[in-house]
């Protein structure tokens, strides 16, 4: 229910099996019996099928803690885990859809593809959550093997779809704010290109968030919304501004025409 329940949907997860190690108190639970960790091969299973199941819009951003093999008593104990699911999905004709494995960096090495030679194309994955409607925008490869840029738009629902929640306390908290387009996140892996270098293969990649963004204002305008806010860093406002968004507390907004 992780990827179809409503009030779930992550944007992110970390996947830590449980390891035995002899400092835990639980090392006592697994000499007397009480404890009984999943076979290796029952983890891998299971962590591959929940690989598989991963959509585009989350990004598994680690498998496995950090810990030795050396300390490690119970569970799982292979160190390069992500790698050896990596090897396995390939065996049987698949990837893995997650935002990690198909950034630029990790998806060139685990396709063994140039990404200077491909050409970005928008996507725009739609869904329902828990008080709103999420919208995923990414540029991508053609078979979706290779992210460059993707941004996340919550188009808040605060009418009576939402039905005493605690969901609506926290967007009626938000003033005016709570009748906006939200922008939560824009990310680009963007490649150096020299000033005035027009002929470089990495040109066609300059301007990803600036598309994404003017998307991402299409998309709220088409649905009614009037204006649009988003949740930026300090680093960045400069950024927005000059997209038209201006600092209403501690967001940057700006009305939709």
């Amino acid at each position: 229910s992780l990827f179809t329940d409503e009030g779930l949907k992550p944007d992110m997860v970390k996947i830590y099996p449980c390891t035995v190690i002899k400092s835990a108190e639980l090392y006592s639970w697994f000499e007397s019996g009480k404890y009984k960790p999943y076979a290796s091969q029952d983890l891998f299973k299971a962590i591959l099928e929940m690989k598989k199941l991963t959509p585009y819009y989350c990004r598994i951003s680690r498998l496995i803690r950090d810990i030795p093999s050396n300390e490690i008593e119970g569970g799982n104990a292979i160190t390069n885990l992500r790698e050896a699911l990596e090897k396995e999905l390939h065996k049987q004709g698949e990837y893995c859809k997650c935002l990690r494995c198909r950034e630029v960096g990790h998806a060139e090495k685990i396709h063994k593809i140039k990404a200077d030679k491909l050409i970005p194309q928008l996507f725009v994955e739609e869904f329902q959550t828990r008080g709103g409607r999420e919208f995923f925008l990414s540029l991508e490869d053609e078979k979706r093997r290779v992210v460059f840029a993707f941004l996340r738009l919550r188009l808040p629902e605060y009418n009576d779809k939402i039905k005493k929640s605690e969901i609506l306390e926290k967007y009626l908290g938000l003033g005016d704010l709570k009748k906006l387009a939200y922008v939560r996140e824009l990310h680009t892996y963007g490649q150096l290109v020299n000033v005035g270098d027009k002929n470089s293969s990495a040109s066609q990649h300059k301007g990803m968030g600036t598309k994404l963004v003017k998307e991402a204002d299409k998309i709220a305008r088409e649905n009614g919304y009037t204006k649009i806010a988003v949740i930026s860093g300090v680093g960045v406002r400069s950024y927005y501004r000059k997209f038209g968004y201006k600092k209403i507390g501690t967001y940057m907004a700006k009305n939709l025409k």
